[in-house]
C-alpha cells in the first residue's frame, strides 16, 4: 500500500486555529503577523524562520491576554470546523487500510480533538507540541508592553509586496515601515523570557513537513516517490515538491505552481477518489485521471481507475445534483495555472470564509 499523508486546515478542517484563538482572545492584527513571518524567511531569507511559524510567534501575546495550554485546549476542542466529506473521507481511508498520516503545523490540542471527533490514529500525527506556558515568568511591565504592542498591530495594514521583491528595498515604503515596526517589537520581546515559548516551540511546517512525511514512510517501509502528499497553503510547499504525488486542494498560488494536481471542491469527496486511485493505480493513474476527469465522470467509467461503484456513484449522484464544486485538474501545462489558481482562490474563500481562505 501506497502511504497518502495530509495536511489537515484547509484539508479537512475550515480553521486556522492558530488565527481564531489570536482573533478570540486578542483581537485583529493574526494577518499582519502572518505576513511579516513570510517577510523574515521568504523575502530575507531568515533561516531561524520557516513557512507556517506565525503559531509559534503570537505565544507571547497570548500568554499577555491571559492564555495559558488550558485555554488553548478548551478553545481547540470547541471550534474544529470540518470541511463537507472530511469524516468519510478520513473513514474510507482508514476503512481501507491505507497508510495514512496527518501532518500539521496545528497545536497538538487541536489534532487531539481532530483525532478524537474522526477515530484517526493519533500516533499518525505531526503536529506543534507546546511547552508548558506557565512556566513563563512575565512580569506587569512586560505583560503591558506585549498588549501595548498587540493593540498597534491591530491597527497595522497587512504589509504586502510584488511576486518580483527579492529584498526589503523592493517593498514599498509603507509596507517596509510596517515590517520594520514589527522587527522593533520582536527585538524587544526575545529579550523577555516569554520568548521562550519561541525558541521552544517547533512548528511542523516546510522543511519540518517533508521530515515529518519521511519519517512516517521509513516507519511504513516505503520511500518518498511512493508517498502522497495533500496541501493547500504554503506551509505544504516542501512537502509537495518532496512527495511522489503532490496533491493541491483549494491551494494558494505556491500550492498550484509546484503540485502534480489540482483539486478544486467545497467537499472531500474528490479527495477519496484521488486516494483510492493512488492506491490502485499509482502517480500515473491520478495523472490520466486528472486529465480526463470531465469525461471519465461524464461517461461514468471511474470504475476503470480502480474506483468502486458505490464511491463512484457517491461521485454521480453528487455531480449530477449539482451539489457540489468538484474539479480535478493535471497542472503540467503551465498555461492554465492562472485560470486555476482563481478558480481555487474563489472556491477557497467559500469553503473556509474570506479570513482563513486568504491567509498564506
Amino acid at each position: 500500500m501506497r502511504p497518502v499523508t495530509y495536511d489537515v486546515e484547509g484539508i479537512f478542517t475550515i480553521n486556522d486555529i492558530a488565527a481564531e484563538l489570536y482573533r478570540f482572545h486578542v483581537g485583529r492584527g493574526y494577518n499582519a503577523l502572518s505576513n511579516w513571518v513570510v517577510s523574515l524567511w521568504g523575502l530575507r531569507g531568515d533561516d531561524n524562520f520557516k513557512a507556517g511559524d506565525t503559531p509559534r510567534m503570537i505565544l507571547p501575546i497570548l500568554l499577555a491576554h491571559g492564555v495559558g495550554n488550558k485555554d488553548i485546549e478548551e478553545f481547540s476542542g470547541e471550534e474544529v470546523n470540518f470541511i463537507p466529506g472530511s469524516k468519510k473521507t478520513l473513514k474510507y481511508i482508514l476503512r481501507n487500510d491505507h497508510p495514512a498520516a496527518l501532518i500539521s503545523v496545528c497545536y497538538k490540542p487541536y489534532m487531539d480533538a481532530v483525532c478524537n471527533l474522526t477515530g484517526f490514529p493519533k500516533e499518525n500525527v505531526y503536529c506543534t507540541e507546546l511547552p508548558d506556558m506557565n512556566k513563563i515568568k512575565m512580569s506587569e511591565t512586560e505583560r503591558l508592553l506585549l498588549q501595548k504592542y498587540a493593540e498597534e498591530i491591530a491597527r497595522m495594514d497587512v504589509p504586502k509586496w510584488s511576486k518580483g521583491a527579492r529584498c526589503l528595498d523592493d517593498v514599498d515604503i509603507n509596507h517596509r515601515d510596517t515590517i520594520e515596526r514589527l522587527d522593533q517589537m520582536y527585538n524587544n520581546i526575545y529579550d523577555m523570557d516569554a520568548s521562550r515559548l519561541i525558541h521552544e516551540t517547533e512548528i511542523v511546517g516546510g522543511p519540518a513537513k517533508t521530515e515529518a512525511m519521511m519519517d512516517f514512510v521509513r516507519k511504513k517501509e516505503s520511500k518518498a516517490k511512493d508517498t502522497m502528499f495533500t496541501g493547500d497553503s504554503i506551509a505544504d510547499v516542501n512537502a509537495l515538491r518532496d512527495a511522489g504525488l503532490g496533491v493541491a486542494f483549494n491551494g494558494t498560488r505556491d500550492v498550484i505552481e509546484c503540485s502534480d494536481v489540482a483539486i478544486i471542491s467545497n467537499d472531500t469527496l474528490p479527495q477519496t477518489v484521488v486516494a483510492e486511485t493512488y492506491q490502485q493505480k499509482g502517480k500515473k493513474g491520478v495523472l490520466e485521471l486528472a486529465e480526463a476527469w470531465d469525461n471519465v465522470v461524464t461517461s461514468r467509467s471511474l470504475p476503470d481507475f480502480g474506483i468502486s461503484d458505490s464511491l463512484s456513484q457517491n461521485v454521480y449522484n453528487m455531480r449530477d445534483s449539482r451539489e457540489l464544486v468538484m474539479e480535478l485538474y493535471p497542472l503540467d501545462n503551465t498555461e492554465d495555472h492562472e485560470r486555476i489558481i482563481e478558480l481555487s482562490g474563489d472556491v477557497r474563500n467559500q469553503v473556509r470564509g474570506k479570513f482563513a481562505g486568504t491567509l498564506v
